[in-house]
């Protein structure tokens, strides 16, 4: 979900959706694929081994810069269940945009489909 307010915090706009989207986990780095709302690149801060939990976020996890340039991002998944969830904050033509999100991911190994995200079918 997409909620946007003004700068007295004042709810303008807000939008849903169900689009999917795509991991790809290569060394330190998560990119994601495929999916309007959110789509980038994220830097993996520690791992909690004993729950199977990546944690990211935007910026690489040694530096937290906070400006109104670059969007605060950050996400985790859990491995064996394969929960997903993203939060993001950012600032565009001086209003306030939250978005946040909750997906249930399966493994699809090396190779996958491009059908599975098949917008035009919709």
């Amino acid at each position: 979900m997409q909620r946007v307010y003004d700068d007295q915090l004042n709810l303008l706009e807000t939008y849903k959706g169900k689009d999917p989207l795509m991991l790809e986990i290569v060394g330190n780095t998560v990119y994601q694929f495929l999916s309007p709302a959110y789509s980038g690149k994220y830097f993996i801060c520690p791992i909690v081994p004993e729950l199977g939990q990546i944690n990211m976020q935007f910026q690489p996890c040694t530096e937290w810069v906070a400006d109104s340039i670059r969007p605060i991002r950050n996400a985790s998944l859990n491995l064996p269940t394969g929960q997903f969830h993203i939060r993001e904050f950012r600032v565009y033509e001086g209003k306030k945009i939250l978005n946040d999100g909750s997906y249930t991911c399966k493994n699809l190994g090396h190779s996958f489909s491009f059908n599975d995200f098949n917008h035009g079918k919709d």
